[in-house]
């Protein structure tokens, strides 16, 4: 009677593959300890993400309010929509679903710890993958550990963990794809080949549906599926191609009915964007640069690019007993995944990525760098292998112990730089209208990326001894006195001089922040509120399209969970929208004093005083508003005729985020300086 056939000597054994996923839940655990969830929701890309999972979980539709966040698209139905890619915002409704009943219970915040447990699965998952690939690659038990550490707590990757963008979701599916296309070639039976086969298709296509320029970088990491067929019991590659084309065509199918419900077109999520940066200056500036060089953040990329060419020489072909071409293919999936996205950035107007630690665009890529990386680096005697992850963790400490969002909210508060038109193409997109002068303001926040004084390597640090200081008031002066503000006086913030209150919340006094500290309640300044805020987006959104039971409905939850001026005002103007002048009086007069007595209710009363032709008592109750409100239309209207004013509380409240008009990205290279 034969016996049943072992697994093939290149083929991870079910033991290596339990041993595999030991690591990242340790990884895990370390990245848990050192997440601050403060601050989910502060950078601007990762908001619209939350604002749209929240979108889906109250009302069943992606639709946000206008005019009120940047980077949304305008509709025809009065409302707008994220411009991003929606597979985070779906990553995210979890979260979303169980937010409310984690602030009702906890209060107003309690429930940043959920938006960042999706980030952090989502890391451990393209970290896990790269030990699995590693294995496949032939770099065994201590190879896989090595490229979990690598692709985790030992390049940038792992600080995205802590962060609610959607680089984890893309490094994770680009790590999946490529693990399952080596699974697939090496399995020892038909239907293991063709189930990794599928799993690789989906996450390719997953890829697009979380980022549409992933599609010119996610077929690479499929490149092992053109291999020859396997063993007698492996599979075909056009059984392998075809089941991974039909896997993916779900995520391909939704991702494109998206694209045309919200922009008429493929890829007109773009508009307004350019490729307009010098391409070989970005890919310098990317690779090596002080600021974002991808090799000061992950060494380990070198030894990856030394692996693949060793692995494709005659000698050690031999020796393995492979195909160049199977080689070539496998290399080839493990690096241009990386290669396309760093052709990708090098020209395109934020090459930077704008927030995070490290070269931002080049992150998802990393996993598989980092599997081919671990198969050499596990040859290495064991001192100097410990010894080059060490330091490739140490590398990537610093936004453990300071998070991205702080140092991200207190770069985008820098002032404009007045620069030349031609100069202004480099930085941001599309360019301003020039000024008398003939030049436009650029935010300081993008100027920066160049300046060396401004590297993450200068800033973090910087940032943590701001931190530390005993005094809110030498907190607030040193915030006053960027890293770089000898080579480059002119970026300072706008906000200087800053205020105490807000010094408490750009640079919070040094704590151990965990994952888990929000959800534990308490009062804390430095504390955002993303699904508060979202849910209120979706109060004005309703009350824009003239949906006022829904928008009541909606205020009155918000008012449950948070019973401040804010939220009662969307109480307050949802009763004068609907006409019910009774009730909205009656309403008024319930709330407490501190909460009747703020800017927002005042501004509600000065609309509703309007409304009934009390032109003095508006023009009181708007004075007393605008300056808490802030904005330039409440502003404008503490000064202007009540018949004037914005219609309604949304345009008091609105600051003119521009919306896109949907479109291709445009290309208009600059050359370099």
């Amino acid at each position: 009677m034969k016996g049943r056939r072992g697994p093939r000597q290149d083929e991870p054994s079910p033991r290596g593959l339990r041993l595999s996923t030991k690591a990242p839940r340790r990884r895990g655990l370390v990245l848990a300890a050192f997440t601050d969830d403060r601050h989910a929701g502060r950078i601007g890309d990762a908001r619209n993400m939350i604002l749209t999972s929240v979108a889906l979980t109250t009302t069943g539709e992606i639709g946000l309010a206008r005019d009120i966040e940047r980077a949304t698209v305008p509709r025809a139905g009065g409302d707008a929509v994220t411009r991003y890619g929606l597979g985070m915002a779906l990553a995210q409704v979890p979260a979303a679903a169980l937010a409310p009943f984690l602030e009702r219970a906890a209060g107003p915040g309690a429930s940043q710890t959920l938006f960042l447990l999706a980030p952090l699965a989502l890391a451990l998952v393209a970290a896990g993958a790269a030990g699995h690939a590693a294995r496949s690659l032939g770099a065994g038990e201590k190879g896989a550990a090595i490229a979990v550490l690598l692709a985790s707590l030992g390049s940038p990757l792992g600080s995205y963990g802590t962060l609610d963008l959607s680089e984890p979701l893309q490094a994770a599916v680009l790590a999946v794809a490529f693990a399952s296309s080596l699974a697939s070639v090496r399995a020892s039976t038909s239907r293991s080949g063709i189930s990794a086969a599928a799993l690789a298709g989906f996450s390719a296509g997953l890829a697009v549906l979380t980022k549409p320029n992933l599609i010119v970088v996610a077929p690479w990491a499929l490149l092992p599926l053109l291999g020859g067929s396997g063993d007698a019991g492996g599979t075909s590659r056009t059984s392998r191609l075809g089941v991974a084309a039909l896997a993916a065509f779900p995520c391909l199918g939704i991702w494109a009915y998206f694209e045309f419900a919200r922009f008429g077109g493929l890829f007109r999520g773009y508009g307004g964007e350019s490729f307009s940066y010098p391409p070989l200056e970005g890919a310098l500036r990317l690779l090596v640069g002080p600021n974002k060089g991808l090799l000061l953040f992950f060494p380990a990329l070198v030894i990856a690019a030394i692996e693949a060419f060793r692995r494709v020489r005659p000698s050690t072909l031999a020796v393995a007993g492979t195909n160049r071409h199977a080689a070539g293919l496998e290399v080839g999936a493990a690096l241009l995944p990386l290669a396309a996205l760093w052709a990708i950035a090098a020209s395109w107007w934020a090459w930077h990525g704008v927030a995070g630690w490290g070269p931002r665009l080049l992150v998802p890529g990393i996993p598989g760098a980092a599997a081919l990386a671990a198969t050499a680096i596990a040859r290495w005697p064991a001192l100097h292998a410990r010894g080059f992850v060490a330091a490739s963790i140490v590398l990537n400490a610093l936004p453990l112990l300071q998070s991205a969002g702080p140092v991200s909210s207190y770069t985008s508060r820098l002032a404009a730089f007045r620069a030349t038109a031609r100069t202004a193409k480099r930085f941001v997109s599309p360019p301003p209208e020039a000024g008398s002068d003939g030049r436009v303001a650029i935010p300081g926040a993008f100027v920066i990326q160049e300046v060396p004084a401004a590297s993450d390597f200068v800033v973090y640090p910087w940032f943590l001894g701001v931190r530390a200081e005993g005094t809110v008031a030498e907190v607030a002066r040193r915030l006053g006195r960027p890293p770089w503000s000898a080579a480059r006086p002119e970026l300072v913030p706008e906000t200087v001089p800053f205020t105490e209150a807000l010094a408490r919340i750009v640079a919070p006094p040094l704590g151990f922040g965990f994952l888990g500290r929000s959800a534990l309640g308490g009062t804390d300044p430095a504390r955002g509120e993303a699904y508060t805020q979202a849910l209120s987006i979706q109060v004005l959104r309703a009350l824009q399209q003239r949906k006022l039971d829904r928008g009541l409905d909606l205020a009155q939850r918000l008012y449950r969970i948070s019973p401040r001026g804010e939220p009662a005002a969307l109480v307050a103007e949802s009763y004068r929208l609907l006409g019910r002048h009774e009730t909205l009086r009656a309403y008024l007069d319930s709330l407490p004093r501190d909460v009747r007595s703020t800017p927002p209710i005042f501004a509600v009363l000065a609309l509703a005083a309007r409304d009934v032709g009390e032109e003095a008592a508006a023009r009181a109750y708007m004075e007393r508003a605008a300056p808490g409100i802030g904005t330039p239309a409440a502003i404008e209207a503490a000064s202007r005729p009540a018949s004037s004013w914005p219609k309604d509380y949304s345009g008091l409240i609105s600051r003119g985020a521009p919306g896109f008009t949907p479109a291709l990205p445009t290309v208009r290279v600059q050359p370099a300086r």
